[in-house]
Parts: C-alpha cells; sequence; structure tokens
C-alpha cells in the first residue's frame, strides 16, 4: 500500500466520528444524529425509536399534525401534560413501579410551547420528556436510559436538538 494511501485511509478513519449515523427526513422534521445512533423498528408512520449503545440511552421521537388554525397552543400543550403524566402512572402501575416525576415545566417558545419533566423508577431507570407545540404540529421526544445520569440525558437532547429541524 502506498503512502498516500495509507494518509487517505487514516484521514477517512479519523473523520468517521463526526459522521452522522442516523439521518431522517419526514414531512414533519428533519434530524441528523451523531455518534453510534441506530433506528429501530416501528409500525406507527409517525413514531421512531433510536438507540445508542455508546451512550446506553434509548430515545421515541413521535409527532402529530393537527390543523394550524383556530387552535389554543397553550392549551393543546396543558393537555398534552395531563395525557404524559397519566401514561406514565399506568405504566408504573402496569409493571409495579415506583416513579418519580419533577414538577412539569411549561414554557412559551418562538413559535410556540415547550413541555418537559424528568424523573427516575424504582429499577434504576432514568427518564427525560421533552414535547414541543407549534401551529399544526406537535412533538414528543422521550429518552431513558438504564444508565446514564439525567445530566447525561440532558446533554443526548441537547445534542438531539442541533440536528433538528422542526
Amino acid at each position: 500500500m502506498t503512502r498516500t494511501c495509507l494518509v487517505a485511509a487514516f484521514c477517512t478513519f479519523l473523520a468517521l466520528p463526526g459522521i452522522a449515523a442516523e439521518t431522517m427526513k419526514t414531512d414533519t422534521f428533519s434530524l441528523e444524529m451523531q455518534g453510534d445512533w441506530k433506528k429501530g423498528p416501528s409500525s406507527d408512520s409517525e413514531q421512531f425509536t433510536f438507540s445508542s449503545r455508546k451512550l446506553g440511552v434509548d430515545l421515541t421521537i413521535s409527532t402529530m399534525k393537527f390543523k394550524e388554525l383556530g387552535v389554543d397552543l397553550e392549551r393543546m400543550t396543558r393537555k398534552l401534560q395531563e395525557f404524559r403524566l397519566s401514561g406514565e402512572e399506568a405504566a408504573a402501575k402496569k409493571f409495579n413501579l415506583r416513579m418519580e416525576i419533577s414538577e412539569p415545566l411549561i414554557t412559551r417558545a418562538d413559535r410556540g410551547w415547550h413541555l418537559q419533566y424528568f424523573g427516575n423508577d424504582s429499577t434504576g431507570r432514568t427518564f427525560r420528556y421533552y414535547g414541543i407545540v407549534v401551529p399544526g404540529k406537535l412533538m414528543n421526544i422521550y429518552a431513558e436510559s438504564s444508565s446514564a445520569s439525567l445530566q447525561q440525558l440532558d446533554e443526548t437532547l441537547q445534542e438531539i436538538f442541533r440536528g433538528l429541524q422542526f
């Protein structure tokens, strides 16, 4: 192998960690993810699952479209909060888990509203939820891990936001 080929191969190897492992484009959003993220199977066209072995994090992203005009986005965000928390409570009961969830935070954003909360359960799993409600669509982002801390889940979400166009 020539020296030029060796240098080219080495440069390619160095560039690999920066290459997006997954790029996702739908009619609702586009997402470019860095690292070892792998897309999982899904039977729902509006729900996507990803996992990163390196980070020890599983990610679920789901979207929903609705009419753009005449919708009170703040009210919809508050209903989303009710729906999410009742879902967390039902899961805790179904799987006999003790769950601790932070007080949800709803904030006004440039284009709409955001909802977020975090927590953990008696299995040691930590989770972080972030919801985005804008005219005509909403997005749920749920990160969970049995090994990552809440700070690491926050860092994961920040990485996701850098590659997200919604």
